[in-house]
């Protein structure tokens, strides 16, 4: 069974390589990889060989998106009844790993 891993990033995927890399390299390794961000500085059009999602932000200030972004990326979550095993916010919190199980 492959492991999922999903991974969440507030910054722009179309143009953050670290975020493309770690996610294409997982998925060449046999990963099942799901990608979300957010529309907050535009969502310009993207092709990736692994499924990725946008959540849409309403916030104008670059304080309010952070807290809005990981609001809504919880609510996701918790919407899709998944069990988070493994939360690793980094210190920018620009990029935060996440990997899943489904719930039992």
């Amino acid at each position: 069974m492959k492991k999922k891993i999903i991974t969440s990033a507030f910054s722009n995927l179309y143009t953050d390589q670290r975020i493309e890399k770690v996610c294409r390299t997982l998925y060449e390794n046999g990963y099942e990889i799901e990608l979300i961000g957010n529309d907050w500085n535009g969502a310009e059009e993207m092709q990736r060989p692994y499924p990725f999602s946008r959540i849409h932000l309403a916030s104008k200030s670059l304080k309010t998106a952070y807290f809005e972004f990981n609001w809504k990326l919880y609510h996701e979550l918790k919407k899709r009844r998944i069990k988070i095993q493994f939360f690793m916010p980094t210190i920018s919190m620009r990029c935060t790993p996440i990997i899943l199980l489904p719930k039992n």
